[in-house]
């Protein structure tokens, strides 16, 4: 789809704060048939301030939503089959248990994804103290330049 001239379609507006406010990511969107390109979509954000703070709370919405999902996912056990094989693939065994890697694997991925996407207020934050004194002939030099001294 060709870059509007115009401003943000109205249509499109709502389907796209909508999209936003589900967690789901705004490429998904563009590749539908019919939408406009990602391009497109952040030309509309520079242009017109009104859609792009819409835009920022709808994001907002749909990390939270997928922080949400996280403790959905870890408090929702779900069953599936393991099945083990020997040397010539043959079926050992069938096991039905809780696909707790699987399960920690969507919630780790939509963790970080949190993280990258909004790090104020979902990555890790590391406090460094420093205690005792270091020198700039330390810094410069290194601790081993001044023992051979």
């Amino acid at each position: 789809m060709a870059r509007p001239k115009q401003g943000v379609p109205k249509d499109k507006v709502a389907e796209i704060l909508k999209w936003l406010s589900e967690g789901k990511p705004l490429r998904e969107w563009c590749r539908i048939k019919g939408n406009p390109s990602y391009g497109t979509v952040y030309d509309w954000k520079d242009k017109d301030s009104e859609f792009s703070s819409r835009f920022a709370h709808a994001r907002d919405i749909g990390y939270e939503l997928l922080a949400q999902e996280c403790l959905k996912i870890a408090d929702t056990p779900k069953r599936g089959r393991v099945v083990t094989k020997d040397g010539k693939g043959a079926i050992v065994e069938v096991k039905f248990q809780d696909m707790t890697d699987h399960r920690k694997l969507q919630i780790d991925t939509r963790l970080k994804l949190l993280a990258r996407w909004d790090p104020s207020r979902y990555a890790e934050r590391l406090n460094t103290v420093h205690s005792g004194k270091l020198t700039l002939e330390e810094l410069v030099c290194g601790d081993d330049d001044r023992r051979a001294e």
